[in-house]
């Protein structure tokens, strides 16, 4: 069997390992163990000539086995066989809704190794095809990885590769009887052999530890294709464990001199050093663009990073690094610094990809430098001043939504965006919504409609809570976790939600004998009554081209002329929920000659043609249900701004790096909607609870992928240092805006840590795969906890579109 690469990695050997993430659910013994998780499909196919069959699969020395078994007829019989034969009956046994058939799960902790297999019959008649399908997940703490493939080393110079083999009781090393074959090869190239070595040797840390060196010299530029497999046995059980990955080799563009020079610049000329520039000499083989990433530390051993890139003739050349005074405030002091590290990358001009080509460690000191920058204080805040109402827009007796507005005291008036979302007692989200509008200075409030069908679908009762509130405009941002909570309110009293209980009927008293009744003349018959007419003007309307996510109003004119009484209007629907009355209250009612406006509004969420039909009723005697034709056309949209973000708004853990001590980066890789797109602002959440306090010192990380690959390695990061102003709420930086044409953002922080410190919020629900930490910026594994996975409490607004 072909096992995955791990899904987790630990700092078995702190020199060597790239770190796994310590979340505070996992049991301290756990927190360093190596998981390996591995996945295996098939698919069996039934018919009436072979209505039974069987699917075989190996298993190898695992901790747990977890099987799903999808059967497309509920008269499926399913039984697991381990590899003595012996039968398992399903742990569980369950029926999808959108699907016929039934589910089989089984759970087996130590699985015996050997061939499994899964037998499956159908037991009643059947015509057609039947499809069972098996999916199982191997958990393991013996597992292997490798290092070092994102570290882009020019060719014609040595670059060493690790490789981890470990278990919950330590690293494998040459004492455990294991054997490994490792090879590397260019693509159309036969492969060569590598020798990975555990001796403490040459490029190898630490003898015995498990974390085996490999050197390799790749003879030209290219992508190299990297193997080992690890045999051995465990228990008296043998075992194989096959990682793979790739290197990339870049030519060597350029050599980086052993000093820099430093200088104090006063940028805007008012007298005060504003930044601090670094200068460092480059031999160029060749003319291009060249980027120089330097790290300074301070006496105390905190970090930061700064990158900047010059263009080039070939030859003796000059590139300078400025770090803003507000970055340096990070390092706290004046100086002088340390340069512990500087490398130098060659850029492609095609793609904008920055290759690493040389490095230099330990340059010396800067110049003294005197530092500090206060930040600006939030002129955007909550007042307390909330209120919320149920409202009822077509008069039967039932909320249409519930209106929540939140307290905020500004600064400055002017346009404004908002959004939030509404959860109930117990945790669970209803509903979101944004909003946008001019809001004045001083003391305000923000309204948030939420859906009234939603609450009461809901069905469970308030209080409710508005959670997740984010607010920006000319005064700044403001992020609120939790923002208000509302009065207390019954599902039933929202469309959707639960019926009132039936009044108890009143007994039938026993009846008694009437009398006679008198006959009565009959009656003078009386004139009918009065009726209502409706006429609306235009009788179609076309919204004609409206960009995709935005708006366009037509108005409707309703009349009740021609009518011997007045005409009332009891409700509108819609056959396309992209086309929606705004506006308007409803029920109305006009007088026999006068008139009503209906703001009709068309949003569309996808392109291309749009049509609905539009039903008016009401009490007119000529069309009681009056039907409008409507249509439009959705077309790609002007840039507008849009949130990304992997989470869904709640966070289950906290996480951090294990027993590590250094930088540790946490960042997210986000996909604008579409291209070209800007980066404007990085969000944040850190949690109340959390590792982080306010005032906190950290470094925002921000940077474009235009390949949109999940190697995030090849991305161009820059870092800006930020203080936290506060945590339990979204916080929002404004960054230095970067642009692509395709791809992903890069969005995040890091910080210098010590120990066990978890500063970052993990949502653990339906994990996006687009979460990344890494120890120096460079080298970035994707976070896939063994079991939930797991995405970070960060966002990013971009501007996307033309």
């Amino acid at each position: 069997m072909r096992i995955a690469t791990p899904r987790m990695l630990a700092s078995i050997v702190a020199a060597a390992a790239a770190g796994l993430l310590a979340g505070q659910a996992a049991p301290p013994e756990t927190q360093s163990d190596l998981r390996l998780l591995a996945m295996h499909s098939s698919s069996l196919i039934l018919t009436p000539d072979n209505p039974s069959g069987e699917i075989a699969f190996p298993v190898e020395v695992m901790d747990g086995l977890e099987i799903s078994v999808m059967a497309g007829s509920k008269t499926i019989e399913v039984i697991l066989l381990e590899p003595g034969g012996v039968a398992r009956t399903p742990d569980f046994v369950f029926a999808r809704e959108d699907r016929p058939g039934r589910g089989h799960e089984f759970s087996i902790a130590k699985p015996a190794a050997g061939t499994w297999r899964v037998q499956a019959r159908e037991t009643a008649p059947f015509s057609g095809p039947r499809a069972v399908i098996l999916q199982a997940e191997f958990d393991s703490d013996l597992a292997a990885g490798l290092e070092g493939l994102t570290n882009d080393p020019p060719a014609g110079r040595p670059s060493s590769l690790a490789l981890i083999v470990a278990d919950g009781r330590g690293g494998w090393g040459p004492g455990s009887g294991i054997a490994i074959e490792g090879s590397i090869r260019a693509a159309g190239q036969p492969p060569v052999a590598l020798t990975f070595h555990d001796d403490g040797r040459d490029n190898d840390a630490k003898a015995g530890d498990g974390a085996w060196a490999a050197s390799f010299k790749a003879p030209a530029p290219g992508v190299y294709a990297v193997t080992a497999k690890i045999t051995g046995t465990r228990d008296g059980a043998a075992f194989v464990r096959t990682v793979a990955g790739q290197l990339r080799a870049g030519k060597a563009c350029g050599t980086l001199g052993p000093a820099f020079s430093s200088r104090g610049v006063d940028a805007n000329g008012d007298g005060a050093v504003d930044a601090l520039e670094l200068g460092f000499d480059v031999i160029a083989a060749e003319a291009g663009r060249f980027e120089v990433d330097a790290r300074l530390a301070s006496s105390g051993g905190a970090t930061i990073a700064a990158i900047d890139a010059a263009d080039l003739a070939r030859g003796a050349g000059r590139v300078s690094v400025r770090v803003a005074a507000a970055q340096l405030g990070a390092l706290g002091g004046n100086g002088p610094f340390k340069v512990v590290q500087a490398s130098l990358s060659c850029v492609d001009p095609d793609t904008s990809v920055a290759q690493m080509t040389d490095r230099q460690v330990d340059l010396g000191e800067t110049a003294a430098f005197t530092s500090g920058a206060a930040p600006r204080a939030d002129r955007i805040a909550p007042s307390g001043e909330n209120s919320d109402r149920g409202v009822d827009t077509d008069g039967n007796g039932r909320f249409d939504s519930l209106e929540a507005r939140v307290g905020l005291t500004l600064t400055a008036g002017g346009a404004y965006q908002w959004d939030g979302k509404l959860f109930d007692s117990a945790g669970k989200e209803i509903d979101a919504v944004s909003a946008s509008g001019d809001l004045p200075a001083g003391k305000t409030s923000a309204l948030l409609r939420f859906s009234g069908l939603k609450i009461g679908r809901n069905g469970a009762d308030g209080a409710f809570q508005v959670r997740f509130f984010h607010a920006r405009g000319p005064a700044g941002t403001l992020s609120l976790e939790p923002a208000s909570a509302t009065q207390v309110y019954k599902a039933a009293q929202f469309e959707g939600g639960p019926a009132p209980p039936a009044p108890t009927p009143m007994p039938t008293p026993n009846p008694t004998p009437s009398p006679t009744p008198t006959p009565t003349p009959t009656p003078t018959p009386t004139p009918p009554p009065a009726s209502a007419r409706i006429t609306v003007t235009p009788e179609r309307l076309d919204f004609g081209s409206v960009g995709v996510g935005q708006t366009k109003d037509l108005a409707l004119t309703v009349s009740g002329a021609g009518g011997s009484s007045a005409l009332t209007v009891s409700g509108v629907s819609f056959s396309n929920a992209q086309f929606t009355v705004v506006g308007q209250s409803i029920p109305f009612t006009t007088g026999l000659a006068a008139t009503a406006n209906l703001t009709i509004r068309f949003t569309p969420v996808t392109f291309g043609a749009q049509s609905a039909i539009l039903t008016i009723a009401s009490n007119a005697a000529n069309q009681p249900a009056l039907p409008v034709a409507l249509t439009g056309t959705g077309v790609a949209a002007g840039p507008r701004d849009e949130e990304l973000q992997t989470d869904d708004g709640s966070f289950e853990r906290m996480v951090g790096f294990a027993g590590w001590s250094g930088d540790a980066f946490w960042v997210n890789r986000l996909t604008p909607s579409r291209y070209p797109a800007t980066l404007k602002k990085i969000r944040i959440y850190f949690p109340a609870d959390g590792d982080i306090s306010p005032n906190t010192d950290i470094q925002l990380v921000a940077g474009t992928h235009p390949a949109g690959t999940e190697d995030i390695g090849a991305a161009r990061i820059r870092t800006i240092q930020a203080r936290v102003p506060r945590t339990g709420a979204w916080v929002e930086f404004d960054v230095s805006q970067q642009s692509i044409e395709s791809g992903d953002f890069i969005a995040g922080f890091y910080l210098n840590v010590d120990g066990d410190l978890k500063p970052a919020a993990l949502d653990t629900t339906k994990p996006a795969g687009r979460s990344y930490v890494s120890k120096n910026g460079a080298a970035f594994q994707k976070v896939e906890l063994a079991g939930p996975g797991g995405n970070f409490g960060i966002r990013a607004v971009v501007t996307a579109g033309q």
